[in-house]
Formats: structure tokens, C-alpha cells, sequence
């Protein structure tokens, strides 16, 4: 399965729901133009383990919004 936009959008999904966790799906997502500034500090908290649990919903947001723009 290549990773493209759907991939990326899954895997922050299980990221969110705490079934997985991938750092590279974390990371890629930054490059991806429908995100904001703001999604960006949503991804880096995730990444080095600070997040809050307000971006449970967010990032879930966050792959919903890659997915439909795939």
C-alpha cells in the first residue's frame, strides 16, 4: 500500500484513539498543504509527547480533513 493521503489520515486516526502510534505519519503531515499553522503545533505536541487532551479531537479532525482533501 503506497502512503499516500489516505494512509497518512488512518494512521493519525489510530495515533488519536491510542491503537497506534506513528511518528511518521505525525511528521509527513506537516507537508501537507490543507495544514495550518495551528494543526502543526496540534502534530509537533504529538510527536514529542506533550499533548493535550483536547488534540485527541483535533488531530481525529485533522485526518478527516487530509482524507476528504486526498
Amino acid at each position: 500500500m503506497a502512503y499516500d493521503k489516505d494512509k497518512i489520515a488512518k494512521e493519525l486516526t489510530e495515533t488519536a484513539l491510542g491503537k497506534a502510534y506513528h511518528g511518521n505519519a505525525l511528521y509527513v503531515a506537516q507537508g501537507i498543504p490543507v495544514i495550518t499553522e495551528d494543526d502543526k503545533w496540534v502534530l509537533q505536541r504529538w510527536l514529542d509527547g506533550s499533548q493535550v487532551a483536547s488534540d485527541t479531537w483535533r488531530l481525529q479532525e485533522l485526518a478527516m480533513r487530509i482524507e476528504c482533501d486526498a
